[in-house]
């Protein structure tokens, strides 16, 4: 993996940006050993190298980093199983609009929706609970 690679793969997760910017900057040198590894410490984590030596430097104490690797890694588990629940109510509601008649699977589907939503909620609490410096 090239240092462009790492990088161009992951543009998508950048940190959101703030006010003003963040005008103070940091420059850091690895061997291209150490930058391999950091490399693909910050791929798995979904982020670019920069955000990821970021976030470990802002880290919370206290806080370890295969914790918030389970907290990301258990938050996209439940964006995926969200958005398939939305896909399912659409095309539901698609299907009411056609037909003038509910499905059958409305119910069970909006169940689930109220278990997603448990799940989305303990989600937030786990990443709140590491941004505070501690676990759940």
């Amino acid at each position: 993996m090239t240092r462009t690679t790492a990088a161009s793969e992951h543009r998508a997760s950048r940190r959101r940006r703030v006010a003003g910017g963040r005008p103070m900057q940091v420059q850091v040198k690895f061997t291209e050993a150490e930058y391999q590894g950091v490399a693909v410490r910050a791929v798995a984590a979904g982020l670019t190298v920069p955000g990821y030596l970021a976030l470990a430097g802002l880290r919370p104490e206290g806080v370890e980093a295969s914790d918030i690797k389970a907290a990301l890694i258990n938050m996209r588990g439940v964006r995926r199983v969200l958005a398939g629940a939305a896909n399912n109510l659409n095309q539901l509601t698609h299907k009411a609009h056609g037909t003038g008649e509910f499905d059958a699977a409305l119910p069970v589907l909006m169940d689930a929706l109220e278990r997603i939503t448990a799940r989305v909620d303990g989600v937030v609490e786990d990443i709140a609970g590491l941004m505070g410096g501690g676990r759940r």
